[in-house]
Order: C-alpha cells, then sequence, then structure tokens
C-alpha cells in the first residue's frame, strides 16, 4: 500500500488519469489513518469519572460525564455507572440523549460532552516533535497581520455565503472547548500596531484554552488533554444544546417541537441573543440555520403527529430529532462537501459514504450487505469504531479555521424586488451578537437566505481574513483578535506545526519555503515571517499558502484530517448505522430523510424563493443562485426569459441573453 500513496510524489492524486485511481487512493489512505491515526487520550489504566448524585468527577472538583439522574450508584463508595434504560421522560438507549451518552452501549460515555478529544497524530509527534517550539514563536499576531490580515476581499465565485454559516452551524454541533481560563496569555504588540491603547502596556491578553477537569493527573505521555463541552456526535445538539437544561429551554413541551416566535422566529433572550442549543458567537448567518432547522423539526413533528396520533410529546421530539440530524448530516455530506471539495472523486466518495457505490435503490432491494463501500454507512448492520471509542481530534478542530469564507460586507437581496441587489450593504460587524437584531427587524427570513445565497463567500487563502474580526469587541466588553487566536489555539492545543503534520499524516514534507509556494511574493513574507525554516510554519498558514487540489476550496494537507473523520462520524454513530431503521426513525421518518435536501428544507418553509433556487447548477443550494429568468440565468425557451433571447453559450447550458 506503502508504494501506492507514493505515487503522489510522482503526480498528485487529483491529477491521475481516472477517478477510479484516485478513489482508491482515498480509500487506502482511510485504511492508513484508521489504523495509525486515532489515538484514544485516556490510559489503559484510568477510570473515567461518572457523575453521580454521590460521587465528585475528581479530586479537585472537576467534570463528570453523565447527569446523575441517569446513573446507576447506591452509595458514595460505588463507582457510578451509566444507565441506558428508557424511560416515559428520558431517551436512554432509545433515541439521542441531550449529553451524548448511551450512543454506544458498549463505551456509553464515548462521544458524550466532557468526553477528551482524541488525536488523529501519535501523542508523542506533537509539537514537540521534530523540535521544541516556544508557542509564541514567531509571534502570532505578527503572523496574523502580515499573512492572515485581508487586503483586498477575494471571492470564491463558486460558492454563496450559505456554506460558511453552514459549517459554523455545524461546527457549534460537534466541537466546543467551553469557557476559556481567566489566565491568559499576553502577546506582544509591535509598535505600530492598533491593538496598542493606553490599557494593555503594549500586550494583548487572550484567555488560555480550558483544561481538562476531568483528569486527576497528567498522563503518562505528558501531553496535555481537552474536552469537548458539546457532545462529539452529529446530533444536531447545536439546536437542542448537550444538557438537559438547555433542552429543556428550547422545547415548547407540545407534540414535540422547539419554541418558535409567532411570527415564527427565534425567541430572543435578555441579553438580545436569540434562544437555541448553541449561541455562542452569535450572527445572522447562524440565526438563519438556527430558525431554518428549527422549523424543519417541528414540520417532522407536524409529519409524525399526522401519522401517529397517539404518539407522546417526548416521542414525538426524540424522533424529529432523530430525523432533523439525519437530515443535516446528509446535506452536509453530499451536499456542502461536494461544493467545497468539487472533485469527481470526491462527488462519487461523499455519495458512497451516504448510500454506497451501488446507490440506494440497490440497497433498498437486497438490503445492506455490510460494505461500507458497497452500500455506505447508513444503515451498516453494525457500527464500526476501529476499536477507538468515538470522540473527534484536536487536528479535525484545527482544519475549520475557516473565518476567510466571511466577507466584510453583504448586499442585501429581497424577495420583493426579485432577487435584484439593493443599494443597501449590512457590514459584517452589524450581522453580529445583539446588532442582529436590527437585521431580523428590517428583513426577513427569505430575504436574508437570498442575500446570502446570492453572495459569494471568500476564499481560503492568505491575506483574505477580515479586518474586523481581528479588532471585535464581544457584548462581554471583552476585546478580541480572531486571527491571531486561530494560529494561537493550535500551538497552544499540541497540534504539530505544518511540515510535521503532513508527516505524521503520511504525506511528503516539503524541503524548504520554495517548496511550499509557488508565489515569490509569498515565499518572501513567509521565510521572513518563519526566519526561512519550513519547520515553523504553522498549519494554517501552510494549508493557506500551498497550491490547492483542482476544484478544492482548501488544500490537500488540510484535506487529510477529513479523511478519517468524516466517516468515521457517520461509521461510529449507532443512529447512523444498526438503528437506522423505521423502528427508530418510522417509515415516514426515513422517506423523509431519503428525499430531504438543503434546497427542498428551504422551498418548504419558503416556497417563495423558487425562482432563484430553480437556478442553482445540480440543484445544489450552495452555488451561488440568481432569479430565475434575470440574464444568465439558466432556460429552456425563450419565454423563460425577462427579456432577450434563450440561446446556447457552451455544448451543454442555455441561459438568458
Amino acid at each position: 500500500m506503502a508504494w501506492f500513496l507514493q505515487l503522489t510524489t510522482i503526480l498528485p492524486w487529483w491529477k491521475w488519469p481516472t477517478f477510479v485511481l484516485s478513489v482508491c487512493y482515498l480509500l487506502l489512505q482511510r485504511k492508513e489513518l484508521f489504523e495509525n491515526n486515532l489515538h484514544t487520550r485516556y490510559d489503559t489504566e484510568e477510570k473515567i469519572p461518572i457523575c453521580s448524585s454521590h460521587a465528585q468527577a475528581s479530586s479537585n472538583g472537576g467534570e463528570c460525564i453523565g447527569d446523575p439522574a441517569h446513573t446507576l450508584s447506591q452509595s458514595s463508595s460505588e463507582s457510578p455507572e451509566l444507565n441506558c434504560t428508557p424511560t416515559d421522560s428520558w431517551p436512554g438507549s432509545r433515541a439521542r440523549t441531550p449529553d451524548g451518552t448511551c450512543n454506544d452501549l458498549k463505551n456509553p460515555e464515548a462521544g458524550a460532552r466532557f468526553y477528551r478529544f482524541l488525536r488523529n497524530v501519535p501523542p508523542s509527534e506533537t509539537f514537540t516533535a521534530p523540535r521544541k517550539f516556544d508557542i509564541y514563536d514567531p509571534n502570532p499576531r505578527t503572523v496574523a497581520r502580515k499573512l492572515l490580515q485581508r487586503t483586498k476581499f477575494q471571492p470564491a465565485p463558486i460558492l454563496n455565503s450559505l456554506a460558511v454559516a453552514w459549517i459554523q452551524f455545524n461546527v457549534h454541533d460537534w466541537l466546543h472547548h467551553g469557557e476559556n481560563e481567566e489566565d491568559t496569555h499576553l502577546i506582544e504588540l509591535e509598535a505600530d500596531d492598533p491593538l496598542r491603547d493606553g490599557s494593555n502596556d503594549g500586550k494583548f491578553p487572550i484567555r488560555r484554552t480550558r483544561l481538562d477537569r476531568t483528569r486527576k493527573g497528567p498522563l503518562p505521555d505528558g501531553v496535555d488533554t481537552f474536552t469537548n463541552n458539546c457532545t462529539h456526535w452529529w446530533d444536531a445538539s447545536t439546536l437542542y444544546g448537550s444538557t438537559q437544561g438547555v433542552e429543556d429551554r428550547v422545547r415548547s413541551f407540545k407534540d414535540g417541537k422547539l419554541k418558535l416566535d409567532s411570527d415564527g422566529n427565534l425567541p430572543v433572550a435578555d441579553d438580545g441573543i436569540e434562544i437555541t442549543g448553541f449561541n455562542d458567537n452569535w450572527w445572522t448567518g447562524l440565526s438563519i440555520m438556527h430558525t431554518l432547522f428549527t422549523r424543519e423539526h417541528n414540520a417532522i413533528c407536524d409529519m409524525l403527529k399526522e401519522n401517529y396520533p397517539t404518539m407522546t410529546d417526548q416521542r414525538l421530539f426524540e424522533t424529529a430529532r432523530l430525523i432533523t440530524a439525519a437530515v443535516i448530516a446528509k446535506i452536509h455530506t453530499v451536499e456542502w462537501t461536494t461544493a467545497l471539495l468539487s472533485h469527481t472523486a470526491l462527488l462519487f466518495g461523499m455519495n458512497a459514504n451516504w448510500a454506497g457505490a451501488l446507490g440506494p435503490n440497490i440497497k433498498k432491494i437486497f438490503g445492506h450487505t455490510g460494505s461500507s463501500i458497497l452500500n455506505g454507512y447508513l444503515g451498516m448492520p453494525k457500527a464500526q469504531n476501529s476499536d477507538v471509542p468515538h470522540a473527534l481530534s484536536e487536528e479535525f478542530t484545527a482544519i475549520y479555521r475557516m473565518h476567510s469564507l466571511l466577507r466584510d460586507e453583504y448586499v442585501v437581496h429581497r424577495v420583493q424586488d426579485q432577487g435584484k441587489p439593493s443599494d443597501k450593504a449590512i457590514p459584517l460587524v452589524d450581522l453580529t451578537f445583539e446588532r442582529h437584531l436590527n437585521v431580523r427587524g428590517n428583513y426577513s427570513q427569505a430575504d436574508m437566505l437570498l442575500t446570502f445565497g446570492s453572495s459569494y463567500l471568500g476564499a481560503l487563502t492568505l491575506h483574505n481574513y477580515p479586518t474586523v474580526l481581528m479588532d471585535l469587541t464581544k457584548p462581554n466588553k471583552n476585546r478580541i483578535d480572531l486571527a491571531t487566536i486561530d494560529i494561537l489555539r493550535d500551538r497552544e492545543r499540541q497540534v504539530p506545526r505544518y511540515n510535521h503534520y503532513r508527516r505524521t499524516m503520511h504525506l511528503v514534507p516539503k524541503k524548504d519555503i520554495d517548496d511550499l509556494t509557488p508565489d515569490p511574493e509569498t515565499r518572501k513574507l513567509l521565510k521572513e515571517v518563519y526566519d526561512n525554516d519550513i519547520e515553523k510554519v504553522d498549519l494554517l498558514i501552510g494549508g493557506l499558502a500551498e497550491p490547492f487540489p483542482d476544484n478544492f476550496a482548501f488544500s490537500d494537507t488540510i484535506f487529510q484530517a477529513f479523511i478519517p473523520m468524516a466517516s468515521r462520524r457517520l461509521a461510529t454513530d449507532r443512529f447512523y448505522t444498526e438503528d437506522f431503521t423505521a423502528e427508530y426513525y418510522t417509515p415516514e421518518g426515513l422517506e423523509w430523510v431519503e428525499r430531504s435536501d438543503l434546497r427542498n428544507v428551504i422551498l418548504r418553509h419558503h416556497p417563495e424563493l423558487k425562482p432563484a433556487l430553480d437556478t442553482v447548477p445540480r440543484d445544489n443550494a450552495f452555488a451561488p443562485w440568481s432569479w430565475a429568468g434575470a440574464p444568465g440565468t439558466s432556460c429552456k425557451v425563450d419565454e423563460d426569459c425577462d427579456s432577450g433571447d434563450c440561446a446556447w453559450t457552451s455544448w451543454t447550458a442555455m441561459t438568458c441573453a
């Protein structure tokens, strides 16, 4: 297998003469990463702390896994165990629990809130290899200003801005390190730095990542561990929360539904932020997605209630959550991913991950063969975790640093104007936090969907990080620089720097900075910032600097952590594999998932957007929208156009002149 992977040093896999060979590479690389790049952060002798009414997690009063109301322990002298027995008011093994426990019934704590992130890189090969670097070398603020900060907006014209709202919506489902420590890093500021003011004495404070409070002492390898403050599962916890308290806050407790106001919008808390499962770093993009899928959950409840009139509020809620989460997972797997990574091998591979190489119809007729390649992970007879209990990884966290996708401003497009751009452009900062309420008050949900769908997003490249995010004041008055934080967090969490990450992920390391990028100006800057040392280059910077595969929105290096984790988050989940059945989802629920994509989810709640969504290629709603009939939109006859003729503009497409 190694010799096959080495072929990429002669010709990159995405340039191989047939997509079949490229698919073979991806399958072999996934196998290699499954076997060698899944490292749990629990010592073999360590007992995972389970919550109970009698026991604390650790000697320092730390965190523990599970809800004390659903653990088994008779006394303070006994070790508590998770109880996965369902009750009328708690799903247990029957459906998704608020905190992610009881998905893997052999390891019911796996993937739960406060379960540790695993590592794709062997712990012995983290930031100390091949040699130890100072966490502040080079200065992360200098890296951000010279290599990340936007000089001119660089668009990605094949994608619309719903794609950036979507990925943040999902990242909040998967990853959250929790509230940062009060202790801070102090970042030196240069004399001309605009962050310098009379209050900081030339040093900018950045709070440290929250410590792992589930362990009593260091692990034998001495490498830090971190826990996830939300569940690791793909369970739509972004909508429902990762605690019983948050879940109760968003539920209406009537017919299984989530709370919406009389206008069909999310309710607003006293702090001006909308109430949902996860609302940190709130902005209009997140509001769009949370509102849309809260409405989708409630529509599913209506469908279930119609078919099962005696189903209780609790069962309606549980079943609608299963269906909603599966719709989200499907959209991400076969639409968002293939929009950003639009290579034939990925189009085939991601659809195969979901439905199999043979497609869904063959599986319907003959059933699942047990092969994830032939029939996909969905409905696989048994969940597979490669003998490593499910958790997401620190490296997977690192590859989703995608703030460059954001625009500096968004030109409003309104439905009443048939999608024509208005003369109103809303700066990014005015879409953030409580300021979003002004947008919500002035424009409808459909207007904002149309605005984002009609706006290109930013390209993932150097010099394209929104400047406003490098000096942003949060509602708590904390002043932050997200670009510097992005650099610092990877170093702090011991993610290897770019070249050593390539080594540990079975890629050939770069010989020097000249080997990293062909662009002379970028080479010059990289050499200046990193002392002409390729080993110092940060993962984020190297990943943005290297040439991308054809039709990829991000680099092959960044893609490597995606390969195992994109498959694993489906393969390990009981509710996408062995329990993706009519017993759990209902026959109607399975049909709902099969028929759903982002386009018809939007149209289910906003049929007025059909003229815009009818124009998207491959029915992929992450492609840029335009209003049907406008110049440049697809057509079949002259009558489809507002003015002018319908004419062939390529061998395969007719558009309005």
